[in-house]
């Protein structure tokens, strides 16, 4: 390499050294003022820290001068907390208030019932927790029921205050046990009205079902006070309620239906008409996707949202002239017992016969509500289960059918238990004269041991076959028989 080219790889040395120092420099002026601003940014933070403090302290002096800080107003603070939770989850609302140590004793059964009479609660959310099927819930049912005075009372009255505190849930076994502790309650308040719980509990029921028949628009019959009194015959342990009372039960009901605790609307459109709600997956109609949708059953119409928090819903579908059946996904005309899915379709025909479409509407994608054109609208629900519930909710069948079945069942059990007690005072009187040993052992048995005694010895003809021989017996009698008469002839 030449001098020239010496010389010139020097000065480019010298120029990037050059550059690097001037870099460097920039890089620890930088740093140092980040330090002094990190400094400033420190002792502005000590300051507000202590500005903090100070505050808080006054805060706390402020809070003892007025009083908040009270246990009094802890408690407050904790139910209200509580009421918040208990409203969206039943069960952890009331653990809120357990953990938080709001109850003397830690939450026990008594205490929970008072605190779900006595606390503006959403009354949906008390009827949810209050027909839990566990022990502590069963407890918790028992005290709530006895937190009610029925003794200056009538029936309806007594029904009415009871179910305007909380709303009843939709399934019949919840049901079933909310309303047997009101007609405990109520016996042990009027021991005179009747002969046993069985008969407040059974015409409980009958009240509900009358007040279905005469208010719910799906029921196209109502029945005459006539029937009302015929339908109740031998439900008070086989004795027949004063027709006076019912007479006044069906004016009642007929005058003034039941209430939808805060809604103000007929019950009769809630839990007494068949109501629902839930997440469904509906198929659209258009393009055969399936969507997750909020569903609410109410007013004979069917409402479905995008979400559970819409205020307005993505379609409705009026439920005249429909009926919802389970059906199978691909729409062969198949029935099955056990499928998720269920369809609703009209029972209208054109003069043609064919099936008309589903009236409906819906919001498209411009939010513009256009009418629906559906010959079937076709949903999945989470079980067989759930989808058998809509399906009779749907259908407007399901709370008459249930209240029929427990009226019935219930007029069974007392039949047969009557039954059973004549034919125990019938053995009494005859085993008295056949010995002192004997009688004795037949006056300690009970209805239950005759019951069964009679189911073994069924057992015992079943095993032996002897039913069967005494059917073929009979049966080859007969036959015999006509053969003889043939032969005569």
């Amino acid at each position: 390499m030449g001098v020239g080219g010496r010389r010139s790889s020097a000065g480019s040395n010298n120029g990037l050294n050059v550059l690097v120092n001037k870099e460097h420099n920039r890089s620890v002026a930088f740093l140092l003022q980040l330090r002094r601003k990190i400094r400033n940014c420190s002792g502005d933070i000590h300051r507000l820290e202590k500005e903090l403090t100070d505050l808080e302290s006054d805060i706390v002096e402020e809070r003892k001068r007025l009083g908040k800080d009270t246990e009094e107003e802890k408690r407050k603070a904790v139910l209200d907390a509580a009421v918040t939770i208990f409203n969206e989850k039943p069960k952890k609302g009331i653990a809120h208030l357990v953990s938080n140590g709001y109850f003397a004793n830690g939450g026990t059964a008594q205490e929970i019932a008072q605190v779900l009479k006595g606390v503006h609660f959403s009354k949906v959310a008390v009827g949810e927790y209050l027909g839990i099927n566990s022990p502590l819930h069963l407890e918790v049912l028992q005290h709530f029921a006895s937190l009610f005075d029925f003794s200056k009372l009538t029936f309806v009255d007594a029904l009415r205050t009871f179910l305007g505190a909380f709303r009843l849930p939709g399934e019949s076994q919840k049901i079933d046990r909310i309303m047997l502790k009101f007609a405990e309650q109520f016996h042990l308040a009027n021991p005179n009205v009747f002969q046993s719980t069985d008969g407040g509990y059974v015409l409980a029921f009958a009240t509900i079902m009358l007040n279905t028949s005469l208010h719910n628009p799906s029921v196209k019959i109502r029945p005459t006070v006539t029937q009302f009194i015929s339908m109740n015959r031998g439900i008070d342990d086989g004795e027949d309620i004063e027709e006076q009372v019912l007479t006044d039960i069906y004016n009642d009901i007929s005058k003034t239906p039941f209430k939808i605790p805060e809604e103000g609307t007929e019950l009769g459109i809630m839990f007494f008409n068949p109501e629902h709600e839930g997440f469904l997956k509906k198929e659209g109609g258009a393009k055969k996707t399936w969507k997750v949708r909020w569903v609410v059953l109410k007013n004979n119409c069917l409402y479905y949202f995008k979400a559970k928090d819409d205020d307005a819903p993505n379609g409705i579908v009026p439920l005249e002239n429909v009926k919802a059946t389970l059906t199978d996904k691909r729409d062969k005309g198949k029935r099955t017992a056990t499928s998720q899915y269920f369809e609703i379709k009209s029972t209208e025909r054109d003069l043609h016969g064919k099936r008309k479409p589903v009236r409906g509407c819906k919001t498209n994608s411009k939010g513009v509500v256009v009418p629906g054109n559906h010959q079937r609208y076709l949903f999945k629900a989470s079980s067989n289960e759930d989808a058998k519930l809509w399906v009779n909710r749907i259908n407007g069948d399901n709370m008459v059918e249930m209240l029929q079945t427990k009226i019935g069942e219930r007029r069974e059990s007392m039949r047969k238990s009557h039954n059973y007690e004549r034919k125990l005072k019938a053995m009494q009187k005859k085993m008295k004269h056949e010995g002192v040993h004997k009688f004795e052992d037949i006056q300690k048995m009970t209805v239950q041991d005759i019951i069964e005694e009679e189911e073994e010895e069924e057992e015992e003809l079943i095993r032996d076959g002897e039913i069967v021989t005494n059917v073929n017996f009979e049966s080859n009698s007969f036959s015999q028989e006509r053969q003889q008469q043939q032969q005569q002839q």
